[in-house]
């Protein structure tokens, strides 16, 4: 299990590039899961627009299939504007990485 926090996501031309406190990591995709905070999204450059539920200010626009706004990245759960229970939340974090993939 790696630990940290990620503090930029960023296209490379040959996949995406994520960045922590202390590693560097390749990928082909991303899922943000981050809860409520839209802090990575915003400095990564993902729309964000209102939410509501409530007490959520912001989340990651997508699109049916969790998509946003930049390629290779999905969102899913409450930063993607889903309900804050876990049991909804949840299914729809898998739901978006089985999309992911199969894209």
């Amino acid at each position: 299990m790696i630990e940290g926090t990620a503090t930029n996501v960023f296209s490379d031309g040959d996949g995406l590039t994520i960045e922590t406190e202390n590693k560097t990591f390749q990928a082909k995709h991303v899922l943000v899961t981050t809860g409520a905070l839209t802090d990575l999204a915003d400095t990564i450059g993902l729309k964000l627009v209102p939410g509501k539920e409530p007490r959520i200010k912001k989340v990651i626009e997508i699109d049916k299939d969790g998509k946003t706004n930049k390629e290779g990245i999905w969102a899913a759960g409450t930063v993607a504007g889903v309900s804050v229970h876990t049991i909804v939340t949840s299914g729809n974090g898998a739901e978006s990485q089985l999309i992911s993939l199969v894209n």
